[in-house]
């Protein structure tokens, strides 16, 4: 995939130059989006002066976002509304299997810390004394 506006860094990871350009659809077994946390996305783009998408935005082989996407269409709202432009790092799953896409879901997800606020006393107890 070398399309205009797109630079491959390494393998299958690009860095798409200009995000105002790009039209990409949600995977279908993502969860609904959540408007309310691409407007927190947009003030917290718009309170650093984002240049780029935080992390690393995965889309199958048919162009179809399964992780990122309410950072993405935050991004999108973002550079429409104040006429700016995101830079995005994308990683393509060359497939469109969906158990492989879940898959490859899972193991991004695994190592997305977990915030604090989810934490209970029990468990903080637990993790303190598993380290």
């Amino acid at each position: 995939m070398s399309k205009k506006g797109t630079k491959v860094c390494n393998g299958k990871i690009f860095k798409i130059l200009n995000l105002k350009d790009t039209e990409y659809k949600i995977w279908e077994g993502n969860r609904q989006i959540d408007q309310m946390r691409i407007d927190e996305l947009i003030k917290m783009y718009e309170e650093g002066s984002y240049e780029f998408i935080p992390g690393i935005i995965s889309i199958s082989n048919s162009g179809k976002i399964y992780d990122g996407f309410h950072r993405y269409s935050a991004a999108k709202e973002y550079c429409n509304k104040f006429n700016k432009n995101m830079t995005m790092n994308v990683n393509i799953l060359e497939s469109d299997d969906p158990k492989i896409i879940m898959n490859d879901f899972i193991k991004i997800n695994k190592s997305v810390p977990v915030p604090e606020v989810y934490l209970t006393d029990l468990h903080k107890k637990e993790i303190c004394e598993k380290i």
